[in-house]
């Protein structure tokens, strides 16, 4: 095809006279997702390596530590991110949306490259004072902790501080992202990746105990965000990263990343609540067998979330009858994929848990064939909450989550006091199920919030 979409300086797709706009659409989407994928694969493929790694080295009660440690982390880092990632994605792709109109004689003012940069470093500095704040508190709290040994405490202390360089890396992956440079987004991806799971082969040769392990997790993200800071400086030369963020930029960026820091953090706490359920009412071998059921649950998801994630700049600009078109027909494909490998993994759970984790999570086997369908459910999820967070209603996306966290864990809590892991395993997908129709409910009934992502 000669005629093909081309792009202008912007980076946006430009449909030539008498030109293929699906074929562009589709190209585009498409390669933005096979790079996202390829990060998630090959990201959750050290992260396997790493999780094998801790296993092997410390055991089932080990990793249920390692476990209940990571599960507070990513809870910190959602707390901490303020859901900035998510609102520079959308305010950058926004703006180089507003430029490329300017350009095409459509729009009359566009956001200076000034107020970018303010906005980029604003989102940095809260994460940083947030980081900390949780840091400290986190250090005072984790001594009081219930159901943890001794080991747990400082280990948990050594990971927290990974919530720092994790503020860095965030923020310029996210540009990255906006930019739609998810080749170089990749190379993050992998090169973080990469020292997690170095750093466990190095945990399993020389016998180190959690502590350790929760250095290794440390030092793999100052390696990321190392990385990250240098991708960024290179591929985008045109955007200024940094500029003293004025008082009322700043205030702006917290008014807009608290409806996201809601939703982002109740969705982690809900994906997380399973093991730190197991962890606090049952016990370390429940939630290491969950754990090593969960990973390969995660592992399942990385198509749909490679092609949500693609979708996150291209919807957050300007929208065009192509993008909903092929945004629909993927997304029936990829819930029909869903169900293929939801079944693929309930029927090939022995195996897999045994080829990955070794001998001892026998455990985990039951758990894994109920925990895999709550994939197709996921999938819907997935696209429901994106939809209401571009169109700006993540308030209304973080309060369905909300009711589904209260009504999950409430249920998950009971099923765990009557089945202990497989009660954990089927309320993660009874849970799924209920999210989907409180997000469906709340996408027809809810208004719509006036959204301020131009300024």
């Amino acid at each position: 095809m000669a005629d093909l979409d081309r792009r202008h300086p912007g980076g946006r797709l430009r449909r030539h006279p008498g030109g293929d706009l699906w074929g562009g659409w589709l190209r585009r989407i498409g390669l933005n997702s096979f790079w996202l994928l390829a990060a998630r694969l090959g990201g959750q493929a050290m992260g396997l390596l790493f999780t094998v790694a801790v296993a092997r080295a410390l055991g089932e009660t080990g990793l249920g530590q390692f476990a209940f440690i990571s599960a507070v982390l990513f809870i910190g880092n959602a707390v901490t991110t303020f859901g900035l990632d998510t609102l520079l994605i959308r305010e950058v792709a926004g703006a180089r949306s507003t430029v490329d109109g300017m350009q095409e004689g459509r729009y009359a003012t566009h956001p200076t490259r000034e107020s970018v940069a303010q906005t980029i470093s604003a989102a940095l500095l809260i994460q940083l004072a947030l980081s900390a704040a949780f840091v400290v508190g986190l250090w005072l709290v984790a001594p009081h902790l219930p159901n943890q040994t001794p080991a747990t405490v400082p280990a948990l202390r050594v990971a927290a501080l990974a919530l720092f360089p994790l503020a860095f890396a965030t923020v310029d992956s996210a540009l990255l992202r906006a930019h739609e440079r998810m080749a170089l987004y990749l190379v993050f991806s992998l090169a973080t990746a990469a020292a997690l799971a170095l750093g466990g082969l190095a945990l399993l040769a020389g016998g180190g105990g959690l502590t350790t392990a929760a250095a290794v997790f440390l030092a793999a993200q100052v390696v990321g965000a190392v990385v990250a800071a240098g991708l960024a400086r290179r591929a985008l030369p045109g955007v200024r990263r940094w500029a003293r963020p004025a008082l009322p930029v700043v205030a702006r960026a917290l008014r807009l990343g608290a409806g996201l820091a809601l939703l982002m953090a109740l969705s982690l706490l809900y994906q997380r609540s399973g093991v730190l359920l197991l962890s606090l009412l049952d016990g370390d071998a429940a939630a290491g067998a969950y754990s090593a059921a969960a990973r390969v649950v995660e592992a399942l998801k990385a198509l749909p979330a490679a092609f949500f994630g693609a979708m996150f700049p291209i919807l957050a600009a300007r929208r065009e009858p192509a993008t909903d078109r092929v945004y629909r027909r993927a997304f029936a494909a990829l819930v029909l994929v869903s169900c293929l490998l939801a079944a693929t993994a309930a029927l090939l759970a022995r195996p897999v848990l045994a080829l990955l984790f070794g001998p001892g999570f026998d455990a985990a086997v039951p758990a894994l064939r109920i925990m895999a369908w709550s994939l197709p459910p996921t999938v819907v999820a997935f696209k429901l909450s994106l939809d209401l967070v571009v169109a700006g209603r993540e308030r209304a996306a973080a309060a369905a989550v909300a009711l589904t966290l209260l009504i999950g864990g409430g249920l998950t809590a009971w099923l765990i006091g009557r089945w202990s892991l497989s009660g954990a395993a089927l309320g993660l997908v009874v849970g799924e199920v209920a999210q989907v129709i409180i997000l469906k409910t709340s996408e027809v009934c809810g208004k719509p919030q006036r959204s301020e992502r131009g300024g």
